[in-house]
């Protein structure tokens, strides 16, 4: 799957420099603002001139059906949403005292309900994919609170709230991860040890159905992955057999010919960025190798 990021209020600060750095990662970047067309304009034409690919969209977050108009005009563009980075956001100095409440409403519609647009916008094809990643800038304010900037400090609790509230799927991610570099760590022994290259790698059982699964089986083995049109092999191997045995199916060669592909997942990332990964991963091995042995020590 392309790689595309949204950038909410990326025309400035922390969010250009996120669309500027994933556009270089290979990503295809959407570079949100409200009010400077400027900037925003000026980042995109220096990343296409750069060789990257992006595209400008005026929105505010606060406002769900422009929202919903940003991310089909991203999905026209480039595709799916794989990577969102919640950034918009106001701030303004006042005590609390000083506070009007049409500035709450609005620091909360823009900060906190902004996010909350977005992320419902874009969640439905993640689940479908079984991909996609969601990044919620935050503040120390809202950790710490600030009593010049209560609102600020309030929606950005909120969202450290929101974020927490949903990491579990960290968890997930690292499990299905763990998976693919385990596979290419015996993938990589196999081929040393009967000196043959592997060309491709066909998969298959419940698991094969994860659509991110296999794509980074894919970038980190750097192997074509090919998904069958039925994953449940073990079923479809006690049909073949009973089918041989009543003489449905003549020969294995009859089986062979009905196999067929569904989808076919190609290495995404560079070799730079392939070997980073599984140098980050033989080092948490060891680290967790050596820890296990201090323990019964």
């Amino acid at each position: 799957m392309k790689k595309v990021a949204l950038i909410t209020g990326s025309s400035r600060g922390i969010g250009r420099a996120c669309a500027d750095a994933l556009a270089h990662r290979g990503y295809a970047v959407c570079i949100n603002y409200i009010e400077r067309q400027d900037k925003a304009e000026e980042l995109c034409q220096k990343l296409l001139a750069e060789g990257c690919e992006a595209m400008t969209h005026c929105a505010d977050v606060a406002d769900r059906r422009a929202v919903h108009e940003m991310v089909e005009a991203v999905k026209n563009r480039f595709g799916e949403v794989t990577l969102l980075v919640n950034n918009a956001g106001i701030a303004r100095q006042s005590l609390f005292q000083d506070i009007s409440e049409e500035y709450w409403r609005r620091i909360f519609d823009v900060n906190l309900n902004g996010a909350f647009n977005t992320v419902q916008e874009v969640l439905p094809s993640m689940l479908r994919e079984h991909s996609g990643c969601i990044v919620n800038i935050s503040s120390i304010w809202g950790l710490r609170g600030a009593s010049c900037e209560v609102a600020y400090a309030c929606t950005k609790a909120a969202i450290v709230g929101l974020t927490r509230g949903t990491n579990a799927s960290h968890i997930i991610r690292a499990t299905l991860d763990s998976i693919c570099y385990q596979v290419n760590d015996v993938l990589r022994a196999m081929a040393a040890d009967s000196g043959i290259a592997m060309k491709s790698l066909r998969v298959d059982g419940g698991a094969s159905a994860n659509n991110y699964l296999m794509q980074t089986m894919a970038d980190i083995s750097d192997l074509e992955v090919k998904r069958p049109r039925c994953v449940e092999t073990t079923a479809l191997g006690a049909a073949y057999l009973a089918g041989l045995a009543v003489g449905y199916w003549q020969s294995a060669e009859d089986i062979t010919r009905n196999w067929s592909v569904d989808r076919v997942f190609c290495p995404a990332i560079s070799e730079e960025e392939r070997t980073k990964r599984i140098k980050g991963w033989n080092k948490a091995v060891r680290c967790a190798y050596h820890w296990a042995r201090d323990e019964e020590e």
